[in-house]
């Protein structure tokens, strides 16, 4: 596989697999990724449901759009992207102006079900009984998929297969 020239943005719903796609390939082309959602930790000392609850989701968005927007972001291969950071300012066009988006698609039941397993770190679902959450993730889904099917590449996140899309983006 040869390394890309840009960097991979990874973009999706929360609970597609955007972290985990992100280490996969990062070790098979051996090189760097990075999560924005830990970089946010990192740098504000804050968990994301922190900042959430204690500055809201507006300054959570802040936050994303300042840490894509840092040059030193782009020296990553791979970059994770938090769930909404697509939807918010110029972010999504940011992307596809500097690297390969990949939208990693699933549909709205196989998220719920990963999502309920994980929700303590997902704020925008932690309150949300789990047999109500296909009703919150639907809307939600429905509306981001406008600016998710913008990335220049739309993949199946169920069953990822890294190789296959390196050889998409190989491609391009």
């Amino acid at each position: 596989m040869t390394h890309p020239s840009s960097p991979i943005f990874l973009v999706g719903f929360s609970g597609s697999g955007k972290s985990s796609a992100a280490r996969k390939i990062s070790a098979i082309l051996h090189g760097s990724y990075i999560d924005i959602d830990q970089l946010i930790e990192k740098k504000s000392n804050k968990s994301i449901n922190d900042i959430f609850t204690q500055e809201g989701e507006d300054s959570f968005r802040k936050y994303e759009h300042e840490m894509l927007h840092d040059p030193s972001l782009l020296e990553h291969t791979i970059i994770a992207t938090g769930g909404g950071c697509p939807c918010f300012f110029d972010n999504m066009q940011y992307m596809n102006n500097h690297g390969i988006t990949v939208y990693l698609k699933a549909p709205a039941s196989v998220l719920a079900n990963r999502i309920k397993h994980r929700k303590a770190a997902r704020p925008l679902f932690s309150n949300i009984p789990d047999e109500q959450l296909i009703e919150k993730i639907e809307p939600l889904l429905l509306q981001r998929e406008m600016i998710y099917n913008t990335a220049k590449i739309i993949f199946p996140a169920i069953n990822f297969n890294p190789y296959q899309l390196l050889h998409i983006i190989e491609n391009i």
